[in-house]
C-alpha cells in the first residue's frame, strides 16, 4: 500500500509541477500541494490539498525586518491570540506592485479590516470569501468551505484520479502568505535534543531552509478569530514524510486505514488523518531507527496505537514542530465519546494482527487468517494458493522495478501536463530545468526525462507550422534540424519515444521511414519492458524476434541497467496535435484536451496504414487486434477500440469496423463519455451507402 518508491515518486511529481505552475505564473504566484495526495501516502478517499501563495506578499516578525522585504508586507501580531495563530497587521503597501487579487477585479486593500481605531489587518475571512467567489467563477463544482480552504468538489466521472467512475473528488485550494523566517515558537523544534537521531541534523539543516507560511484561519474560539491566521509548516512536515522509509509509510497507512474502518465510526470529527501522521512523526522521533524494519511492523503499528490511546486519554496530542500546540484542544470534550474511542483502541490491541490484515487495501487477508487458526504457517500457505504470488513475496524482490515504476510514473505526471503548451512556454520550462536540478531535491535524470518529452513537445508543436513555409530550401533546413531535434531526445523511452519521431516522419508521407523504425523496434532479441502508463492493467511488455505480448505483473527478468530503454510510457497527444496525428486520432483530438494511447496499439496501427505489402499489413493487422483485447477492462479501451475499428474500415473490412465501433459505444455510453466511434460510424454508413467515393475523399467531406 506504500513505499518509498512511491513517495519518492510522488516527490519529484510534486516538486517539478509546482515549479512549472510558477513559470506558467511568471514567476508571481506558487502553489504547494499538501496532504497525503502530495507525500504518496493517500488512500482511495483522499483529498486533493493545494496552498496558493503570492509572492508578493509576506509576514514578518517586526517593522525593522519589513524594511528588507519588497511588495505587500505586514507583521506577525500573537499579543491576543493562541499558540500557532496570528494577526497580519499591515505596515507596508506598495500600490504599484499588484497581487493575484488584481487580476479578478480586487486589490490588497479589499481584504483588509481596520479595528481599534485606525489598525488594519488581513482578514482571513474576506480571503476565503474571495476564493469562494473566484473558484464559483472558474469552476463547475460544488463549492464549499472547509476551515482555510475553499472546496471544490467534482465527480470523477471517469474514473481516471479516484480509479472509481462517479467518486466525489474534493480539491482543497487554502491561501497562504510566506514568512520571511521561520517563526520563533519553531527553533525548539531545530534545536531539540534527539536522543535516537531522527531526523538527522543534516536533514535539519536541510529543512530549516524551506518557508513557513500562515494559511487564513482562526482560532474558532478566539473573539478575532476573522482576522487570525494558523501557522502552516506544510513543507516541512510533507518533506519528512518523503523522508519515511518503508516501513514508517506502511505503519502511516495503517493508522489511517484503522481510523478509518474503526475509530470515525465512533465519533467521526474527533481524529483525522493529521493526528496520524503527528503519532507517526513523534514515534518516528522517540524510538530508534532499528524498529522501523519490515520484521517490526507490527510492533510499530502498537506502539502509535498506544501511544494514540494516551493522548486521547489526556486530551493533549503536542503538534510536532511548534509544541505549543494542542490539536486535542476542543476535541473529546463527550466523556462518553472519549471512552468509547479508548475501548476501540484497546479492542484492536487485543485483535491486533486481524485488525492489521483487514486494514490491508485491495485484498481478503483475514479470511485465511481465519480459517488457518491463527496459524502463521498454515495461513502463508493459503495465502500462496489462493492469493497473487508477490503477498507472500519479499518486498525487495521486486524492488527495482517498483523503483523505476514510481520513478518513471511520475515522469509520466508531469508529461501530461506537458503537452498543453506552445513551443514558447516549453521553452521556458527547459531553460530553467538546470536551475530545477541543482536547487530542488529531485531523483537524478528525472529531470533529464522531463527536458527530454519538452524537446519532443516543442519539436511536435512546430512542425506544422514549418510545413507551411513557403520557401522550400527554408523548409527543408527547419525539417531537417527538427528530425534530429527529435532523434536526439527519442530514448525517454524504449517505445513512445521513436513512435513520435514516427508520426513526423508520417506527416511528411515517409511510410519507409515509419516501418524502418517499427521494424528497429521489433527485430530486436527478446526484452521484457516495463510498462508505464494507465492504457493496460498489464506492467511487462515482451518483445521477441518480431512479436509483442503483455504480461501481468512486473518484469521478471528486468533490466535496470539501460535507464529510459527498459521501460515503456503511453503514447501522449492533445488537441493542438489535430493536424499532426494520423486520420484515426483526428476525432480524438477534436474531442479530447488530451489523450492517452497504449504504445503498442499506436505503434502497430502506424504500422498497418503504413505497410505496402499487403501479407504485412495483414500481420500486423492481426497483432493490433490481439494487443487491443489485451488492453480490455481499462478506462481508454474504447479509443483502442476506434483506432482498431479504422484499421478495419481502413483494409475493407467493414462488418469488424461496425463491430468495433459499436463496442466502443457500449463502453462510453453508460458513463456519459464522448467518443469517436459516432464520428466513425457515420463515415462508414457514408461510405456504404455512397461506395463511389474512395476513403481518403470520405475523411476530407466529413
Amino acid at each position: 500500500m506504500a513505499s518509498s518508491c512511491k513517495s519518492k515518486g510522488q516527490k519529484n511529481t510534486i516538486l517539478t509541477q509546482e515549479y512549472l505552475y510558477y513559470i506558467r505564473n511568471k514567476c508571481a504566484i506558487h502553489r504547494f500541494y499538501g496532504g497525503s495526495a502530495a507525500e504518496g501516502t493517500n488512500l482511495e478517499d483522499s483529498d486533493i490539498d493545494q496552498m496558493i501563495v503570492d509572492s508578493n506578499i509576506t509576514a514578518c516578525k517586526d517593522r525593522d525586518q519589513s524594511n528588507d522585504i519588497e511588495g505587500q508586507v505586514f507583521i506577525l501580531d500573537t499579543s491576543v491570540c493562541r499558540p500557532g495563530f496570528a494577526r497580519l497587521k499591515t505596515v507596508k503597501l506598495d500600490p504599484n506592485i499588484k497581487t493575484l487579487f488584481n487580476n479578478h477585479g480586487k486589490t490588497i486593500n479589499d481584504m483588509l479590516e481596520t479595528i481599534e481605531g485606525d489598525k488594519r489587518f488581513l482578514s482571513s475571512d474576506k480571503m476565503v470569501d474571495f476564493w469562494m467567489y473566484f473558484l464559483t467563477k472558474t469552476k463547475t463544482a460544488e463549492i464549499s468551505r472547509h476551515g482555510p480552504s475553499a472546496t471544490a468538489a467534482n465527480i470523477d466521472t471517469y474514473g481516471l484520479i479516484k480509479k472509481k467512475r462517479g467518486a466525489t473528488l474534493e480539491q482543497d485550494y487554502a491561501f497562504g502568505i510566506s514568512l520571511y523566517e521561520w517563526p520563533i515558537d519553531g527553533y525548539e523544534w531545530i534545536n531539540r535534543e534527539r536522543k535516537h537521531r531522527w531526523p538527522s541534523p543534516e536533514f535539519i539543516e536541510k529543512i530549516t531552509k524551506l518557508k513557513c507560511h500562515v494559511v487564513a484561519v482562526g482560532d474558532k474560539m478566539s473573539p478575532t478569530s476573522s482576522l487570525e491566521w494558523r501557522v502552516s509548516f506544510l513543507l516541512q512536515e510533507r518533506e519528512l514524510v518523503w523522508n519515511f522509509n518503508d516501513t514508517q509509510l506502511q505503519c502511516f497507512i495503517l493508522m489511517k486505514n484503522i481510523l478509518k474502518k474503526f475509530l470515525h465510526p465512533i465519533a467521526p470529527e474527533e481524529l483525522s488523518s493529521y493526528h496520524m501522521k503527528t503519532i507517526l512523526l513523534w514515534q518516528s522521533e522517540n524510538n530508534p531507527q532499528h524498529l522501523w524494519q519490515p520484521n517490526q511492523l507490527l510492533c510499530c503499528t502498537v506502539k502509535c496505537l498506544l501511544f494514540l490511546k494516551h493522548c486521547i486519554e489526556k486530551r493533549y496530542l503536542e503538534h510536532y514542530i511548534d509544541r505549543r500546540i494542542n490539536l486535542f484542544s476542543y476535541r473529546f470534550e463527550n466523556h462518553i465519546s472519549k471512552e468509547n474511542m479508548v475501548k476501540c483502541i484497546d479492542e484492536i490491541l487485543a485483535n491486533i494482527v486481524a485488525r492489521v490484515l483487514e486494514c490491508v487495501n485491495g485484498v481478503d487477508l483475514l479470511s485465511p487468517w481465519r480459517e488457518s487458526k491463527m496459524d502463521v504457517d498454515d495461513f502463508l500457505q493459503l495465502c500462496k494458493e489462493r492469493l497473487n504470488s508477490k503477498i507472500t513475496t519479499e518486498f525487495e524482490t521486486y524492488r527495482l522495478p517498483l523503483e523505476y515504476y514510481h520513478k518513471f510514473q511520475s515522469v509520466f505526471g508531469v508529461n501530461l501536463e506537458l503537452v498543453f503548451p506552445d513551443y514558447k512556454l516549453l521553452a521556458e520550462y527547459v531553460e530553467g530545468f538546470e536551475d530545477l536540478k541543482s536547487t530542488m531535491d529531485i531523483e537524478d535524470g528525472f529531470i533529464e526525462a522531463v527536458r527530454m518529452f519538452s524537446n519532443i513537445r516543442s519539436a511536435l508543436t512546430q512542425l506544422e507550422t514549418i510545413i507551411n513555409v513557403k520557401d522550400n530550401t527554408v523548409k527543408q533546413q527547419k525539417l531537417e534540424k527538427l528530425q534530429k531535434f527529435l532523434e536526439d531526445n527519442q530514448d525517454i523511452d524504449a517505445l513512445s519515444g521513436k513512435l513520435y519521431l514516427a508520426t513526423y516522419y508520417l506527416r511528411l508521407g515517409n511510410s519507409q521511414k515509419v516501418i524502418l523504425i517499427i521494424k528497429s523496434i521489433l527485430d530486436l532479441p527478446s526484452k521484457n519492458l516495463l510498462y508505464i502508463g494507465n492504457c493496460s492493467k498489464c506492467k511487462t511488455i515482451h518483445i521477441d524476434n518480431g512479436t509483442t505480448t503483455q504480461l501481468k505483473g512486473l518484469p521478471n527478468p528486468f533490466d535496470y541497467t539501460k535507464k529510459y530503454l527498459s521501460t515503456a510510457q503511453d503514447v501522449i497527444f492533445s488537441r493542438a496535435d489535430l493536424s499532426i496525428v494520423p486520420q484515426a486520432l483526428k476525432f480524438e483530438c477534436v474531442l479530447e484536451r488530451a489523450f492517452l494511447i497504449h504504445p503498442l496499439v499506436y505503434m502497430l496501427y502506424l504500422a498497418v496504414i503504413s505497410s505496402e505489402c499487403d501479407q504485412e499489413a495483414y500481420m500486423y493487422m492481426y497483432a493490433l487486434d490481439t494487443t487491443v483485447n489485451e488492453c480490455e477492462g481499462i478506462f481508454y479501451s474504447f479509443r483502442h477500440l476506434n483506432i482498431l475499428g479504422y484499421c478495419y474500415f481502413h483494409n475493407g473490412d467493414f462488418k469488424k469496423a461496425f463491430e468495433c465501433y459499436t463496442k466502443s459505444l457500449m463502453q462510453t455510453v453508460p458513463t456519459g463519455r464522448q467518443t469517436a466511434a459516432v464520428f466513425h460510424l457515420i463515415i462508414l454508413m457514408f461510405h456504404v451507402i455512397n461506395n463511389r467515393y474512395g476513403e481518403e475523399d470520405i475523411y476530407k467531406r466529413q
